[in-house]
């Protein structure tokens, strides 16, 4: 497979996931701004992991840590 087939292949599922993210109607976010949102999320379930080793630790952060601030979230999309 070629780098050029590889790309369009990626392309291509950029654009199938924006298309299926624009026409979604449960996370207004993720409609508007579909690639940003996926990284967000993308990044956000790496978080533990990169905490682990280059950032602060889940309860060192102020003025809420990280444990709170899940909470937070999560009583937000309920």
């Amino acid at each position: 497979m070629s780098w050029a087939a590889l790309a369009a292949a990626i392309i291509v599922g950029i654009a199938l996931l924006c298309l299926h993210d624009k026409r979604q109607t449960s996370d207004p976010v993720l409609r508007r701004f579909p690639v940003l949102a996926r990284g967000r999320k993308i990044l956000t379930s790496l978080g533990p992991f990169l905490r682990q080793y280059w950032f602060s630790n889940d309860r060192e952060e102020t003025p809420y840590n990280r444990i709170t601030r899940d909470w937070i979230y999560l009583r937000h999309t309920q």
